[in-house]
């Protein structure tokens, strides 16, 4: 997914980002992890009661799994790969966290139609106003767009 995080990336180019962001994870105590979340969980959370909930989730998770998702959400390309998924798929994005970087709606969305242009039945559905944790900052549209996925 390096060019949805990062456009013009490769997994080659963001592999060194990488590798320090994991070992620096990787070595983080609980406390340290909470910290770390409640510094950028307000960019994808909009409630804070919400963003306090998720990181004290997140410190109790191991350091060393969530060291190694990230390094692979960085320098793991399934484009390629996708193209074998045989179902139904549901895309969901935001984008209004991003504004004030430049990002737009259109943008996005092409983002999104990039990474699963090869596989044969797929939806996107781009949410105006909450941010990364659609569920969590707009349920009901969340489970509206899911309950009509999932009803096809």
């Amino acid at each position: 997914m390096p060019e949805l995080i990062m456009p013009g990336s490769t997994p080659e180019t963001v592999k060194p980002m990488a590798t320090s962001m994991k070992a620096r994870m990787e070595n983080q105590t609980p406390a340290q992890i909470e910290q770390a979340e409640m510094q950028y969980l307000p960019s994808l959370i909009s409630s804070v009661d919400r963003i306090n909930q998720v990181a004290k989730i997140a410190s109790k998770a191991d350091p060393n799994t969530q060291a190694e998702v990230m390094y692979e959400l960085y320098t793991i390309d399934l484009r390629k790969a996708v193209a074998s998924i045989d179902c139904p798929v549901m895309l969901m994005g935001a984008w209004i966290a991003y504004k004030q970087y430049g990002v737009t709606r259109e943008s996005v969305t092409k983002a999104y139609l990039d990474q699963v242009a090869s596989v044969k039945n797929s939806t996107i559905e781009i949410n105006d106003t909450g941010k990364h944790f659609i569920f969590y900052d707009e349920p009901a549209w969340f489970n509206e767009k899911m309950d009509a996925f999932l009803s096809k």
